[in-house]
């Protein structure tokens, strides 16, 4: 083969892969192409579906507002009615529990209960108050008092810890006379039959 002959022979071997090599390539752009349209397809997809994630969310923060307003409104409504029964006469506080302040109507303090911290644990997340004040305290039996200050070890009469104080539970010596049974061992909210106390302190009786 002469070198005319070999020179032609390349060309055309030349010539044929470079038009397979261009038809693969239209092949790929066509494919390009196809992947572009489901890409744009897919964002469009994406777009309805974060506006309807965002209709979502409003949705959602209407129901927050909606329901914070009926709890603001039972809430306005609960102290209304506790300024109302306040006027009347009646004692009554308000505890902050964990979902939110929960109104508590609770009986008047007898006269001249002492005025400390409450020491009592409670059910409810309840704020810093005194012990004339606490619902639970004063929801109590006398005679429950009385097992609960013995248990505790604190005074009848000034209703600190004997161990603080330097005296027994019945022998305080800021001396105050009951006004139910008019004796001067206990304050009147700790004022139960004479049982309660030979069973909380035996031997007294």
């Amino acid at each position: 083969m002469d070198y005319v002959q070999r020179l032609r022979q390349l060309d055309t071997e030349e010539t044929t892969e470079l038009t397979d090599l261009r038809e693969h390539g239209r092949v790929l752009d066509r494919e390009i192409e196809t992947a572009m349209n489901e890409v744009r397809r897919a964002q469009n997809v994406i777009v309805r579906l974060t506006q309807k994630k965002a209709s979502l969310k409003e949705a959602e923060e209407a129901v927050h507002r909606r329901f914070k307003q009926q709890r603001d409104d039972l809430h306005e409504r609960e102290k209304m009615e506790l300024r109302r029964r306040q006027a009347n006469g009646k004692m009554e506080v308000e505890l902050v529990g964990r979902g939110g302040t929960v109104a508590r109507r609770i009986p008047a303090a007898p006269p001249h209960t002492p005025r400390l911290r409450c020491f009592l644990q409670h059910l409810l997340v309840v704020e810093e108050h005194d012990l004339h004040e606490c619902y639970v305290f004063l929801t109590m039996s006398n005679p429950d008092r009385v097992k609960l200050f013995t248990t505790q070890h604190r005074c009848f009469g000034c209703f600190l810890p004997t161990a603080l104080v330097a005296h027994e539970l019945n022998r305080c010596p800021h001396r105050r006379y009951c006004a139910i049974c008019k004796t001067p061992d206990h304050h009147q909210v700790l004022c139960a039959p004479r049982q309660v106390y030979d069973e909380a302190l035996p031997g007294s009786g």
